[in-house]
């Protein structure tokens, strides 16, 4: 069982995923979130992220609120360094009504580059502009920390793989009942997350160069869960 001192040392070291996971506090002063762009038409969609150190990239979808599945293939092309951000990706589902994401993220830390860190678990978005901004580009992220062994830990890490920069699968799938899990390269989140309501998808990344191909949106009318 966690301790409240490293729950509290975990809550602290959170950080922005778009603005970066850091292992450290952020700056006084850190650059608000982008503007939001869209993606457009039925896809399946690609988007190639390129965000330099310590800066956000993305993009945002509206999807049907009978949404089953969303797959797609996530490649890592390049990581880059900078003195307080890792490389870092993420693909959320955003309820706008409630303001929450259920968010599938991983990172690359700069001290560990041969490691892609897994996680699953739900954030809170906020507006930016005139749309509802990807969670990751706005709030914090679903809890980053090092362990006592200088390792990634989270309650929300769930895997770790050796780092490729081959295409790899994702997907996020909503059930009926109202939960949703998530997969990365095979490896499905052990815990589905209470979630529902979404209507928007957000990929995107930070410090890093991610390509992001034939990200497909399933509806339960369409053969989907």
């Amino acid at each position: 069982m966690s301790s409240p001192a490293l729950t509290q040392r975990i809550a602290l070291l959170a950080a922005l995923l778009f603005t970066g996971c850091s292992t450290t506090a952020p700056p006084p002063q850190t650059p608000g979130p982008p503007a939001v762009e869209n993606l457009t038409g039925p896809g399946p969609y690609m988007f190639d992220c390129d965000a330099a150190g310590g800066k956000p990239d993305g993009r945002s979808v509206s999807i049907p609120s009978d949404t089953s599945r969303v797959t797609g293939l996530l490649q890592f092309v390049t990581t880059r360094r900078d003195i307080m951000y890792e490389s870092s990706a993420a693909v959320e589902l955003i309820a706008p009504a409630t303001r929450t994401a259920a968010a599938l993220q991983l990172l690359v830390r700069s001290d560990e580059r041969n490691t892609v860190y897994i996680a699953f678990g739900t954030v809170s978005a906020k507006t930016v502009g005139n749309g509802l901004a990807s969670v990751a580009s706005a709030s914090e992220s679903i809890g980053w920390s090092l362990s006592a062994e200088g390792g990634a830990s989270s309650k929300n890490v769930f895997a770790s793989m050796p780092f490729s920069s081959e295409p790899i699968p994702f997907a996020l799938t909503i059930d009926r009942s109202g939960t949703v899990n998530a997969s990365f390269g095979g490896v499905d989140s052990p815990q589905p997350l209470s979630f529902s309501g979404a209507t928007r998808l957000a990929i995107g990344c930070s410090t890093a160069s991610v390509r992001f191909s034939n990200v497909t949106v399933e509806t339960a009318g369409a053969g989907g869960r």
